[in-house]
């Protein structure tokens, strides 16, 4: 999406969602010289010092993002984000967040208290903890239904899904990031030509693959329900084959 197909001025001084941030923090992880997230700490004038602690973390990007806010003040905006990616030749990533704000209706919904800052508590709260979320594409909705059904019925587990436990009035966005962080225990990922084709599923895989790493704990579950290519970001996972005609008898 180059960046003259939007608005600048309506996006460029809100700060940056936490699905955005989660999407770049897995962009920036891997070590690539110069073009690494402590090519963007360079940017950010941050010192040796402090890239060398936060090397240390699990997720440094996220801790870079977190600790930018401390220092200085002030929220991570699209804007400075946008341009120090460029200034290190990561444009690839800048047309993901634009990608982004277009798929997700950001612009018409400038108006909406959509302005999160990376460490501030979101305003909603879900009613329980869960064993696990279920991330889906909507086509699959009918199979999701069924795995949620054999999992609270037949094994008494506690399962979240967003047509049944997600608030309205609520961005769906910052409740699906704060379930997969801190509601759940696992995230069951749905696989199929139609996952493929979302970018909110891709999205929801790649915030409970971060958590993963983060602390170190397998949280991703993947059910390949129809054959198709699958993720690059799942491929080393071991998964469910729904279809398998000798294991599916077994699901």
């Amino acid at each position: 999406m180059p960046m003259d197909c939007i608005n600048k001025d309506q996006i460029l001084n809100q700060s940056l969602l936490y699905p955005i941030m989660s999407q770049v923090s897995f962009l920036l992880n891997p070590i690539c010289d110069g073009k690494d997230w402590r090519a963007l700490a360079g940017v950010f004038d941050f010192t040796m010092e402090e890239v060398n602690i936060l090397s240390s973390a699990c997720d440094p990007t996220m801790e870079l993002f977190k600790y930018y806010e401390s220092k200085y003040g002030k929220k991570v905006t699209f804007t400075y984000v946008i341009e120090s990616l460029q200034n290190i030749g990561r444009k690839d990533i800048t047309l993901e967040i634009y990608k982004y704000t277009n798929d997700n209706n950001f612009i018409e919904n400038k108006n909406q208290d959509l302005q999160y800052s990376v460490t501030q508590v979101n305003n909603f709260t879900l009613n329980n903890s869960y064993d696990v979320f279920i991330s889906y594409a909507k086509d699959d909705i009918s199979f999701a239904k069924l795995i949620k059904n054999r999992l609270e019925n037949e094994n008494g587990f506690k399962v979240c899904i967003d047509y049944c436990d997600f608030l309205p009035g609520y961005n769906p966005f910052e409740q699906i990031c704060s379930v997969i962080e801190e509601k759940c225990r696992k995230v069951i990922v749905i696989l199929s030509p139609n996952f493929n084709e979302s970018n909110n599923c891709q999205t929801q895989a790649k915030i409970a693959l971060s958590l993963s790493f983060e602390f170190n704990k397998n949280k991703v579950i993947p059910i390949l329900y129809k054959k198709c290519e699958i993720p690059r970001i799942l491929k080393l996972l071991t998964r469910l084959d729904c279809t398998d005609p000798y294991t599916s008898p077994y699901f």
